[in-house]
């Protein structure tokens, strides 16, 4: 099969992945950003609308500089703002994209592409690489980024990395525009992300799972390989998010488990045995022994009084370096802990 017909299959699929993303964006939340630092959610939907063009512009020019000391116009400069304009972008972009391919040869994708900053050269790579990466790895853009040494941008990053990897995933979920509504939420985002993740890990595992939305929030229920139907709680406790990094202490973890199982008793208890999946954003890498260490310290602490509780699972969005200083991969730490003290036997089978 040739380069090009790889792409257009590529293509297709990606077309329909990001249709389903932009569908999902609501009207009128165009400046929302999880975080300070990060890029408004209008702004970074429109990117994300537009991707279809930068395979386009990869065939037909030779560079394209991000950064311009004399700003024109471009391709991108006008930008859709209403669901409705961001998916016509996405269909024309696509449809482009694919007239470009089947236009065009492999010894031209073979040729050298250059991605520009300010007149000078970021990248060069062999077309049909560096049109991969805009398709699937995306860079984050700026000259000199590194997640390795400035912690916002590291963050930010996560957002944008989570966000793909829940279409990627959940692209094709009849109810997904309903289900992920809470993203637009700035106080929803970690534990929504996180009960998709954990809806993933757990379907991977051999689990069925289940949706439900309570109070707007996503909810799941799951039921075991033995036939063992199992509550689950999710929650996303303040102290173990990023705001709160600075904080962080073998106490302070060890009080907001304590604190997180009490919260779930209603959801999670003997009459209703499940499990609690704790929703985390700290990056920094002394954070995982200490999360762990205070889930231990807990279930000494209080395991007892919390028997219908099964075990606890931290469910942890990562950005790791992949070699370039510019480019991360995405994945989750997933930390499941048996509750030594549960009632009977315990129905999870996962290391303790």
């Amino acid at each position: 099969m040739k380069l090009t017909e790889l792409f257009i299959a590529d293509l297709e699929r990606e077309r329909e992945k990001t249709r389903k993303a932009v569908e999902a964006v609501p009207d009128g939340k165009a400046d929302w950003k999880p975080h300070d630092k990060a890029m408004p959610f209008g702004r970074l939907a429109s990117l994300v609308a537009q991707m279809g063009g930068w395979v386009t512009m990869m065939v037909d020019q030779d560079e394209f500089d991000v950064a311009p000391a004399n700003p024109q116009q471009s391709q991108f400069s006008q930008q859709p703002k209403t669901r409705a304009e961001m998916a016509k972008a996405v269909d024309d972009g696509f449809a482009g994209a694919a007239k470009a391919l089947a236009a065009t040869t492999d010894d031209h994708l073979m040729k050298p592409w250059r991605l520009k900053a300010r007149g000078n050269v970021v990248m060069e790579l062999p077309r049909h690489v560096m049109m991969r990466d805009a398709l699937i790895v995306r860079p984050i853009g700026t000259p000199g980024w590194s997640w390795r040494y400035q912690d916002d941008d590291a963050m930010a990053a996560m957002y944008v990395m989570a966000l793909h990897h829940l279409m990627w995933c959940w692209g094709q979920h009849p109810l997904l525009a309903r289900l992920a509504a809470p993203l637009a939420e700035r106080d929803r985002f970690i534990r929504t992300v996180t009960g998709f993740a954990a809806a993933k890990l757990l379907h991977d595992a051999g689990n069925r799972v289940g949706f439900s939305l309570a109070g707007g929030d996503v909810d799941l229920h799951f039921t075991t390989a033995a036939d063992e139907s199992l509550s689950l709680a999710l929650t996303a406790p303040d102290a173990l998010q990023w705001s709160q990094r600075t904080r962080r202490s073998p106490e302070v973890l060890t009080t907001a488990v304590v604190d997180a199982l009490a919260s779930a008793q209603g959801r999670v208890n003997r009459a209703r045995p499940g499990i609690v999946v704790l929703g985390v954003s700290i990056l920094q890498p002394d954070f995982d022994q200490m999360i762990v260490d205070a889930i231990h310290a807990a279930f000494q602490t209080v395991g007892r009084r919390h028997r219908g509780v099964a075990g606890v699972a931290v469910v942890m969005p990562k950005v790791l370096p992949i070699g370039e200083p510019d480019q991360i991969a995405f994945g989750y730490a997933f930390y499941p802990i048996r509750n030594p003290r549960f009632a009977g036997e315990n129905p999870i089978r996962f290391g303790p």
